[in-house]
């Protein structure tokens, strides 16, 4: 986030745009009609009915022609982490044309007596939910590994199968994997055709110079954007402005782990004096046990970003208490700063006011390298991961943190 403000800009807002080609007779568009992604993270479907509204505006209820979605700006990808369980909702698929954080909800069903679960697959904002007709499901065979309770298939877009071992009726969030920039341009289709507008199916491809513009929506000022990614944990959206940073370093989309390193380069370049031997970053949002990171790089950051504006307050305001600090009457005060957990590593980096008024930064890194060597050798990704002996020794981590950082607000 810190390099993202300094190469991007405090007012950057992330584009998403609705052109169309050809002439509108009659309420029909004789032409084209494009829906260009600008890597906006925070993109939900509600922002996808402003574009409706405009192609209503211009008359058109009817479309004679093609439609494409743009997603050229980044390069996409099926998953941040391929160590990560497939299932994980926090590991989604990456594109420029991202809706409602790349992440649906199956709900399925059973009637007694019937050998198959029915199922429903929706995209939710706050607006509502809506159906996205082009995920299916399928049922896995009963002798298969009873571990796997959603199985996913590779395709054009994704297909998940059921385990025959679940609940007769429940609901998962599952993420978007397999292109989504195609569902985000299916979930278009689908508002569409609510709102009577009869738009075709959607085909990928590039805007040309002669479209008309319709419509642009503009995200949140990045400030804004970014607070919201340091106090959530959006991996996401992580990455998609990472990508976006690259993306302006480098003048072309790279995948994810070339634009992580092109912005840890940007620190060589920036700090030259930094202490980066050994640094390797795999992706922007640490999801990933490829990352080597030491504390005293980590500090060289958080010192630089002390510096950093982030429009009207200083980046160290982005970040919030850490949620310790957040229940009434706790005793450590003045405390902002960004966790980072994964099974078997944890970390806590940030800013804190002692109880004599001195300021620091500080950064905690805390790992079991041998049990999460062993997890990344033996975990099946297509089973859940976790178990109590990592969320014993997470809670440990945690207490330790929190240990660490009242010590230091009490002795300096």
């Amino acid at each position: 986030m810190i390099a993202a403000l300094q190469v991007l800009g405090a007012d950057y807002r992330f584009a998403t745009s609705v052109f169309a080609s050809g002439e509108v007779t009659d309420n029909t568009l004789r032409g084209d009609v494009y829906l260009r992604g600008g890597g906006d993270p925070t993109l939900t479907t509600d922002d996808l009915r402003e574009f409706i509204t405009a192609l209503q505006q211009a008359g058109i209820s009817h479309v004679v022609g093609n439609f494409y979605f743009d997603e050229s700006l980044l390069a996409p990808a099926s998953q941040i982490e391929a160590k990560q369980a497939v299932i994980a909702s926090y590991n989604p698929g990456l594109s420029a044309l991202s809706v409602n954080y790349n992440r649906i909800q199956l709900h399925w069903h059973q009637q007694r007596g019937a050998p198959v679960f029915s199922s429903s697959v929706y995209s939710h904002a706050k607006g509502g939910t809506v159906p996205v007709l082009a995920i299916t499901t399928g049922m896995l065979p009963r002798e298969f590994d009873p571990q796997v309770r959603f199985l996913h298939e590779e395709a054009e877009v994704d297909r998940w199968l059921l385990s025959p071992t679940l609940p007769r009726q429940g609901w998962i969030e599952l993420p978007v994997k397999s292109n989504p920039g195609r569902i985000a341009a299916f979930l278009f289709q689908t508002l569409c055709h609510k709102s009577g507008i009869d738009l075709p199916p959607p085909q990928s491809g590039r805007v040309p110079e002669n479209t008309t513009p319709l419509y642009t929506h503009w995200s949140a000022p990045l400030p804004e954007v970014a607070a919201g990614v340091l106090k959530h944990s959006n991996n996401l959206s992580a990455e998609l402005i990472g990508q976006v940073t690259s993306r302006k370093l480098m003048g072309r989309p790279l995948p994810v782990r070339e634009s992580a390193t092109a912005v840890a380069n940007w620190y060589r370049r920036t700090l030259p004096n930094g202490p980066w031997d050994g640094l390797v970053c795999a992706n922007h949002s640490g999801l990933s046990t490829g990352t080597r990171i030491s504390p005293r790089q980590l500090a060289a950051i958080l010192r630089y970003g002390w510096t950093v504006s982030a429009g009207v307050v200083p980046f160290p305001e982005l970040l919030t208490p850490p949620l310790w600090e957040r229940i009434k009457g706790a005793p450590i005060p003045n405390v902002r700063a960004k966790s980072g957990t994964m099974n078997y590593a944890d970390g806590l980096a940030g800013y804190l006011t002692t109880t004599s008024g001195r300021q620091f930064g500080f950064a905690i890194l805390l790992t079991d390298f041998a049990k999460r060597l062993t997890m990344d050798e033996t975990q099946d990704v297509r089973v859940e991961a976790g178990d109590s002996s990592s969320r014993s020794w997470m809670r440990g981590a945690k207490g330790l943190e929190q240990g660490l950082v009242a010590s230091w607000i009490a002795r300096y």
